[in-house]
């Protein structure tokens, strides 16, 4: 799928097409007939002469605002690689045609909704160009290590950026998750050290594993029945943003913080894939962490609620959480829920009214797996946070676990 569109001359995209039974040319409305317009005629090539007409269109170049969803074709997730690796694509669109390439976008209307739409490809142009002009990693005569701190954290931010816009498209089959999104991931591993792990990246991981989930079910749902998506039929495995269905996903972590320190440390990871395909379906996969495992308990008394645990020699932290699925309260007073922490960051951001220290600590969160597969195995059900550095885990014991 990346051969065919990068290396496509260009792509024709039917934008406003909802279904494959609508023709790509758009019927002219009677208003648009009943414009000022002007007779051509022109010879056919036996010299019989052949009228057509020129209408004039009036442009609203005041236009404010847009609205994307004029844009069905746009909404599926096939399309958001197809759209991104094409070199150049041609719109037909509701206002007339419209041109896109790495370096410009031109539209016969200047639609303000096909600007926006083309917006999105010409920043990543920007930044894949950035990314892509460097050495594959076959011919590379530097390590990744010394390619500089700035290239790699850019191309980790992309891909999480990619994640994120592509988690909010529509699949008709969850079977095509990772599929979908896997041409852009082909480009990428020309230039990363890797390896993939079922949309995520071993050379990123730590912040990669910062997802989580913003459509529907930010904390507990309290009073709610047990959902279908839970433990044995949720896919697998549960620390990959693919594991949620029917969600969209965001990341916690900063792109790059002034002050970071990572606090698990990744012995292992591995994903066995199904077929050839290593960007393709995942049967499973593990990851193999040290580090402080803190037992935690959910407060359903406060609003909005709160999980706490005890670390540093009886300190206690409350974090914000949110899970990955719903909960029922008397279900997640039954668990046994761990907190792993994952990073603490602080960076500097400029503010209208000046400066500002933003700071933050992210943790997984944690489950016993039921399987008899690994020994001292969790599995992933949400993410933990606090606006604050929490990193003085000194005095806690390191364990060493699977997450499945």
């Amino acid at each position: 799928m990346a051969d065919i569109y990068s290396k496509s001359y260009f792509t024709l995209s039917a934008a406003t097409i909802a279904h494959p039974g609508v023709s790509l040319f758009q019927e002219i409305s009677l208003p648009m007939r009943t414009r000022p317009h002007m007779v051509v005629e022109e010879s056919t090539s036996q010299g019989q002469p052949k009228p057509f007409v020129l209408y004039a269109k009036r442009v609203d170049y005041f236009k404010v605002g847009s609205d994307v969803q004029k844009y069905p074709l746009m909404e599926r997730g096939w399309v958001y690689q197809e759209y991104l690796l094409s070199a150049r694509l041609i719109f037909f669109h509701e206002s007339g045609l419209g041109w896109v390439c790495n370096s410009c976008a031109l539209d016969e209307s200047e639609s303000q909704n096909f600007l926006d739409l083309a917006d999105l490809k010409l920043r990543r142009a920007a930044t894949m160009h950035h990314v892509l002009t460097k050495p594959t990693r076959e011919s590379d005569e530097i390590s990744s290590s010394t390619r500089g701190d700035d290239w790699n954290q850019s191309i980790a931010k992309e891909w999480r950026r990619n994640v994120s816009q592509y988690c909010s498209l529509k699949l008709t089959f969850e079977t095509d998750r990772l599929p979908a999104i896997g041409g852009i991931a082909a480009q990428m591993a020309l230039k990363r050290p890797g390896p993939y792990l079922c949309g995520l990246w071993r050379d990123s991981l730590l912040k990669d594993l910062t997802w989580y989930t913003w459509s529907t079910n930010k904390n507990l749902l309290t009073g709610l029945p047990c959902s279908s998506k839970h433990s044995a039929a949720r896919p697998k495995p549960t620390w990959s943003w693919t594991s949620v269905v029917g969600e969209h996903a965001a990341f916690q972590c900063h792109p790059r913080g002034d002050r970071e320190r990572f606090l698990m440390d990744v012995i292992d990871a591995h994903c066995e894939v199904k077929g050839s395909n290593p960007f393709g379906q995942v049967n499973h996969g593990f990851i193999k962490a040290s580090g402080p495992l803190l037992r935690a308990t959910p407060r359903f008394d406060l609003r909005p609620e709160e999980i706490r645990f005890s670390h540093g020699g009886g300190s206690e932290a409350r974090l914000n959480f949110r899970l990955d699925y719903p909960l029922s309260e008397l279900e997640a007073a039954n668990m046994d829920i761990f907190c792993l922490p994952i990073i603490s960051q602080s960076s500097r951001n400029s503010m209208e009214w000046g400066e500002r220290d933003v700071s933050r600590t992210i943790f997984l969160m944690l489950v016993p797996h039921d399987g008899p597969s690994h020994d001292r195995a969790f599995e992933r059900i949400g993410l933990a946070y606090v606006s604050k550095l929490v990193d003085n885990f000194d005095q806690e014991v390191k364990e060493q676990i699977t997450i499945v």
